[in-house]
């Protein structure tokens, strides 16, 4: 029998040095420094010894995190980063350091970082991550196109989260309208774009907030949890042409505030939260809820604003338009009163859209019953449904282009601040414009289990012990909507065929823990 060979033993010495070596080329491997020019001995192995962003442009890899460190400046009009692909299971990481910022007086129409038909790549700002244009604006040395990022293509998997983009156009008084987009994704032409995530992002002085253009088929866009303010458009989800088929796009979760800087000139930006636009032919269903939309779309003057709408479900160059799922939202027109006619300042706005809008469970709250619109009605909207909404201070709760008892069927809402005038305005009754009364509207088959009793809501617009709201609502589970199931806090809904409260929030409802959120897949 031939005896086992006796195992191969290493100094102790040995053993560290091979460890450390393998614990430093996985180092070097996984997590490469750029800095704006190259650094000490140019290893990429940390901040002072980091390889340039020119090295990045030409040598990343998937696979790598490449850490940002220190203070990148550009020129105007150039771009600083332009990644290569990864792969699914090991992206492209772009993550930026502490303190870590690209400035430049006014990045290009292709940002400061161009994602240009690449797969698996994930833009992270870590802690406190910015891009920012310093003079890109109004009475600035520059008033001209730009992005933070662009995203264009035929790119796949690409991932925007953690960062502040700021300044991108910085628009004052009433001077034209700049073109600045935050995060731009696609353009007329693009190919098809999939599986595009932008969250968690602080957003603020750019036309666009987030802005998409799609222009063939396409999937899995996903914008949430982003804070947006001071633009004309927040989010924008739009197509160029079509037809073409799209799935799964959610917007959920998302604080969208301030239209102050962008309503003058009053033909220079029709004023919107969220706009969704699709073309004739195209199959476009879009998800919007859990999302906190307020302020003022018309804050000075209706001389000077051009709004339509905090949610605008609309079409482009011809009807029909999209599909628009819209529940759980608070929308809270809390800015001056500015408009007796009651035809601006529109919290939900459905134009020509294909048949199966929805409106479910939503807080619509507006200044006074002299003035305002929560839901309004467009030519070729049939069949929308409006379930379970606390709508509260405005002067009509639901007007039309046509007759709304024509177009959507209604029930188990709270319609408070009532009064012996027209609550449903409707541009055709009988042959002419008029209004519905409260009588006339429910002998139309409309809101017969709906009440006006007062919501009593408190600051953060929840239900308070005595609300008209409570237990007012239909049960939805059997939708099979899951985000709906719970409201915006995460507060489960009562199961089986217990009501439910009307409105965004459940009594008693607590927040819920931080970083969950439900999404629909």
């Amino acid at each position: 029998m031939i005896p086992n060979p006796a195992p191969l033993r290493f100094p102790m010495y040995v053993c560290l040095a091979l460890i450390l070596l393998l614990m430093s080329h996985s180092a070097l491997a996984g997590d490469v420094y750029i800095t704006p020019t190259a650094s000490g001995g140019d290893t990429g192995a940390n901040c002072a010894n980091a390889h340039s962003a020119s090295w990045f442009n030409s040598n990343a890899t998937g696979g790598n995190t490449y850490h940002l460190c220190g203070a990148f400046t550009g020129t105007a009009n150039t771009t600083m980063l332009t990644p290569a692909s990864g792969s699914a299971g090991n992206p492209l990481i772009i993550l930026f350091e502490s303190g870590a910022d690209l400035t430049s007086p006014q990045w290009s129409t292709n940002g400061a970082i161009y994602i240009n038909g690449k797969n698996y790549v994930t833009v992270d700002g870590g802690t406190n991550g910015v891009i920012e244009n310093t003079a890109n604006g109004t009475g600035l040395a520059h008033n001209t196109s730009s992005s933070g990022i662009a995203i264009m293509g035929a790119s796949s998997n690409i991932e925007i989260k953690n960062l502040t983009i700021r300044n991108i156009y910085q628009k004052k008084g009433s001077s034209s309208n700049g073109t600045g987009l935050d995060i731009s994704v696609g353009q007329a032409g693009n190919p098809s774009l999939t599986n595009i995530f932008i969250h968690d992002n602080t957003l603020s002085a750019g036309y666009g907030g987030i802005s998409f253009t799609l222009d063939a088929n396409g999937s899995g866009y996903h914008v949430y949890n982003n804070t947006i303010s001071d633009a004309c458009h927040h989010i924008a989800m739009s197509e160029n042409s079509g037809p073409h088929t799209y799935s799964d796009i959610l917007i959920y979760g998302n604080n969208v505030t301030n239209w102050d800087n962008w309503v003058s000139p009053a033909d220079g930006c029709h004023t919107d939260g969220i706009i969704i636009f699709g073309a004739p032919g195209s199959t476009m269903p879009v998800s919007v809820y859990n999302n906190y939309l307020h302020g003022d779309i018309q804050p000075t003057s209706s001389a000077d604003a051009s709004p339509t709408a905090f949610v605008f479900c609309t079409y482009g160059a011809a009807s029909p338009g999209p599909v628009c799922t819209i529940y759980n939202n608070v929308i809270a027109n809390v800015g001056d009163a500015q408009d007796p006619s009651g035809h601006n300042n529109v919290l939900i706005w459905l134009k020509d859209g294909r048949p199966g809008n929805s409106v479910y469970n939503n807080t619509l709250v507006g200044l006074t019953t002299s003035e305002g619109t929560a839901i309004r009605f467009e030519t070729s909207t049939t069949t929308a449904t409006l379930r379970n909404n606390i709508v509260t201070g405005f002067k009509l709760f639901v007007d039309s282009y046509d007759d709304p008892t024509t177009q959507a069927t209604s029930n188990n809402n709270d319609f408070n601040g009532y009064t012996s005038g027209g609550w449903f305005y409707a541009a055709t009754i009988g042959g002419s414009a008029g209004f519905y009364t409260l009588s006339q509207w429910k002998a139309a088959g409309m809101d017969a289990n709906s009440t006006t009793g007062d919501p009593k809501l408190d600051a953060n617009y929840k239900l308070q012990a005595g609300s008209a709201a409570i237990s007012e609502a239909t049960n939805l589970t059997p939708l099979a909507i899951l985000p709906l199931d719970s409201d915006k806090a995460g507060t489960a809904r009562p199961s089986g065929s217990t009501p439910w409260d009307a409105g965004t929030y459940q009594f008693g409802s607590e927040p819920a823990p931080s970083g969950l959120q439900a999404s629909v897949q």
